[in-house]
């Protein structure tokens, strides 16, 4: 079951990193609009889940309530169950939903904000964690009230650092940026757009993707200071956003606002909420694409014309 948690919010918290493409090979991916709330059928199916936890586990507190048990039959159940509640709470509040509530725009506002992001370069960070396994042992009273001995392994994590990949120049190829809104928003009571913003790095030669993989080796050589370390790898732009909000019609729906979701959340019902939002949204996906070169200048002129059709621009 942990795994199965700790899986879900690896997936949420990644940032996509591209691969390489090269000369004309380069190509914008696929934008699209659909009607889903945009999360996963995996994803949907972990939400549906830690609620029917959610449910259980206040079902069983209820029950147990009237039910003679022993003190440390109780004290143990109350708080496994709490701590299901508590998975419960923190899969919602860091669902996407949530993020595209906090993060509000209106219509005339996302085209400023997506200006400054076009603007804005994009770095590829570089992480090391390193670490070793200590055996620790403790003491402990079982239910009898006897004096036990605990041997266990425990990670101890001794140095950390991060850089950043060199690159040249940049520039950004996401193409034109538009609120489409074909489908006929006020004939489908559709109010808001949620719009998905991922990153991606594109490498503009194989030289390029040579040098970022010497500065990968030569980041974990100087930096490799233990017994065994983690290596990642992220993108970062400066006010990213990846869940917006964005107000596209004048028509305000009942109940639409961070509040309700979170007191629907507090009352185990998050999920009845995010069919009340999926009826008012559409969803819209857009890719910022930055291509990076650590040999030449990519806003050369004679690089002008190869890169004029994936210029992005804003269409109001």
């Amino acid at each position: 079951f942990f795994f199965f948690f700790f899986f879900f919010f690896k997936q949420k918290t990644a940032y996509e990193i591209g691969v390489r493409l090269v000369g004309s090979e380069m190509c914008i991916r696929d934008r699209y609009m659909g009607m889903a709330s945009g999360d996963s059928s995996f994803k949907s199916f972990c939400y549906w889940f830690t609620t029917l936890l959610a449910w259980g586990s206040i079902a069983f507190i209820g029950i147990a309530h009237g039910v003679p048990l022993d003190k440390n039959a109780k004290t143990i159940s109350v708080v496994a169950l709490s701590i299901c509640l508590l998975i419960y709470y923190i899969t919602q509040f860091c669902s996407s939903s949530c993020s595209y509530l906090c993060n509000r725009s209106e219509s005339a506002n996302i085209y400023n904000y997506m200006e400054r992001i076009f603007y804005t370069p994009m770095y590829k960070r570089m992480h090391i964690q390193c670490y070793h396994y200590e055996m620790r042992t403790s003491t402990y009273r079982d239910s009898n009230g006897n004096t036990q001995i605990r041997t266990e392994q425990v990670r101890v994590n001794t140095y950390s650092n991060y850089e950043h990949y060199y690159y040249l120049s940049w520039r950004d190829i996401s193409g034109k940026f538009d609120l489409d809104l074909s489908g006929g928003m006020e004939q489908q009571e559709r109010a808001f757009v949620k719009l998905h913003l991922k990153l991606f790095m594109r490498l503009a030669e194989d030289g390029t993707a040579t040098d970022f993989e010497y500065q990968k080796a030569s980041f974990i050589a100087r930096n490799h200071r233990d017994l065994y370390y983690d290596f990642s790898e992220t993108l970062v732009l400066d006010g990213h956003k990846e869940h917006i909000l964005v107000k596209v019609t004048d028509y305000d729906p009942p109940c639409f606002s961070s509040f309700w979701f979170i007191l629907f959340t507090l009352l185990t019902f998050a999920e009845f909420y995010k069919l009340h939002m999926d009826k008012y949204t559409i969803v819209q996906n857009f890719d910022i694409v930055k291509i990076v070169s650590s040999r030449f200048d990519l806003n050369a002129p004679q690089y002008i014309q190869e890169y004029i059709t994936l210029t992005p621009c804003i269409v109001y």
